[in-house]
């Protein structure tokens, strides 16, 4: 069992599917930087690029880790975990 990845939107279309399991080291946790890095060596770069900002400190969507919202990118993950990412909507 690896981290699940969930995708919405534009996200989804990036990487070609809704969802996607990870595989991470049981013993040594992952940030959740790591795993965008991760996803943009298999994925492409244009992945990062939607995520991050340019200086890797900031997201650029929406995060959750098993349904709780994330604002640090340093956060880890384990195994098992359940990682969201949702692109920011705003309308009117």
């Amino acid at each position: 069992m690896g981290v699940m990845i969930c995708l919405y939107g534009n996200l989804q279309e990036l990487v070609g599917t809704r969802e996607l399991e990870l595989d991470v080291d049981s013993g040594s946790g992952h940030s959740l930087l790591e795993l965008i890095t991760l996803i943009s060596d298999l994925y492409g770069p244009e992945f990062r690029k939607a995520v991050v900002d340019k200086a890797g400190t900031k997201f650029r969507v929406a995060c959750l880790v098993n349904g709780k919202p994330v604002c640090d990118i340093r956060t880890g993950v384990s195994e098992g975990d359940i990682v969201s990412f949702m692109p920011i909507l705003a309308g009117g």
